[in-house]
């Protein structure tokens, strides 16, 4: 943007801006008839308050579209995956189709694991920003993908495959955990000290997982057979796995730093009220 564009944008704001916010707050009173008459400064509080909880609204109707879209997209995949196995006949019905049956599986249970660990991420927050959906759309572009590596893999199990099999997972691994670093740093913002914790952990976890993905790449490069059967093998004992746990009590604790988020922001307005309302 040149300094023309700038100074005129500039001119744009300084004139309707007044008339804009003169506009929302006629909306706001009328809808809430009962802060008319209210000294100002508890007029403006009321209005802040309102204008971040239709923000907050608007960010749960966005968690709500990206994870209805995200298991769209998953489903469409396993179902592509359905799509490219072969007819049976009598000539090739114990190799072609049986084998085809067999990596459909293995794409179909690494696909739910994916999905899992995907939705356990999303349902920690209550509410989600544009940047989570932009990661979303990465990570859901690269899961597109392993349906074709699963299938390279699995027929020609050579170090070309597994690697690239591998590359695929190491993206993964960085693109899920940086929502989950996102989704933290947005849902506990009210909360500094839990917030900076949560934050140093992540980010924790995340490194771990990355260098641990990086080892078996490396290790796959030298040694294809095994890393073959590990990325075929650890997602599925991952899904049954991830299935037998519970996670109410990491579910809980986000549910409770919610709350207290709420709760600490009403008691700022509430303070701030009581303050302007006293001066």
């Amino acid at each position: 943007m040149n300094k023309v564009q700038r100074s005129f944008l500039s001119r744009f704001q300084n004139q309707d801006m007044p008339d804009i916010r003169a506009e929302m707050r006629t909306n706001f009173l009328t809808q809430h008839p009962e802060y008319v008459g209210t000294d100002p400064e508890n007029e403006r509080l009321q209005l802040q308050k309102f204008f971040e909880d239709e923000e907050k609204a608007r960010r749960k109707k966005l968690k709500d579209h990206i994870q209805t879209f995200s298991d769209c997209v998953i489903g469409v995949i396993i179902t592509i995956s359905l799509f490219q196995l072969p007819l049976p006949n009598r000539e090739n019905f114990y190799h072609a189709y049986l084998s085809g049956v067999g990596t459909f599986m293995i794409s179909f249970f690494i696909m739910a694991n994916f999905w899992l660990e995907h939705h356990r991420v999303f349902e920690r927050a209550e509410e989600i920003s544009e940047a989570v959906i932009i990661l979303d759309f990465f990570y859901l572009g690269n899961l597109a993908l392993f349906p074709f590596f699963t299938q390279w893999m699995i027929k020609t199990p050579n170090r070309e495959s597994v690697v690239g099999y591998g590359i695929a997972i190491v993206i993964y691994t960085l693109l899920l955990n940086l929502i989950q670093v996102v989704i933290g740093r947005e849902s506990l913002r009210h909360l500094p000290k839990t917030r900076a914790f949560y934050q140093r952990v992540a980010m924790g976890r995340m490194s771990s997982s990355l260098a641990l993905t990086f080892l078996i790449l490396i290790f796959s490069y030298y040694f294809p057979t095994v890393g073959h059967w590990f990325y075929i093998g650890y997602p599925i004992l991952s899904f049954i796995m991830t299935g037998l746990q519970n996670s109410q009590s990491q579910t809980g604790l986000w549910e409770r730093a919610n709350r207290i988020s709420d709760r600490q922001r009403n008691m700022r307005y509430e303070r701030e009220r009581l303050q302007s309302g006293q001066d």
